[in-house]
């Protein structure tokens, strides 16, 4: 794909240039881990416990991405605005 075809991919998802720093930063992280991962567990533990701690690494770091990514942008398209002002209205 090329660069014009992820600008236009990411405009009409929503992203803007901060999205795209946080998702970025989280797969520089992921692939740090991985060495960390390759050069403390995999020798300690061997190669199965290795697999598994690699997995559920990647897994938590990408989950942390998008909880950090997903409200941002709600929040820069007013739907998470719109979502929490409607949330106190059925109060009384």
């Amino acid at each position: 794909m090329s660069a014009g075809g992820l600008d236009r991919l990411a405009a009409r998802l929503g992203l803007r240039p901060e999205h795209e720093t946080w998702m970025m930063m989280s797969g520089l992280v992921a692939l740090c881990a991985l060495l960390a991962v390759g050069l403390l567990v995999l020798p300690l533990f061997g190669p199965r416990v290795a697999a598994l701690t690699a997995v559920g690494v990647v897994l938590l770091i990408f989950i942390i991405c998008y909880l950090i990514c997903i409200p941002r942008v709600l929040k820069a398209d007013g739907a998470l605005h719109h979502v929490t002002k409607n949330a106190g209205r059925g109060r009384s």
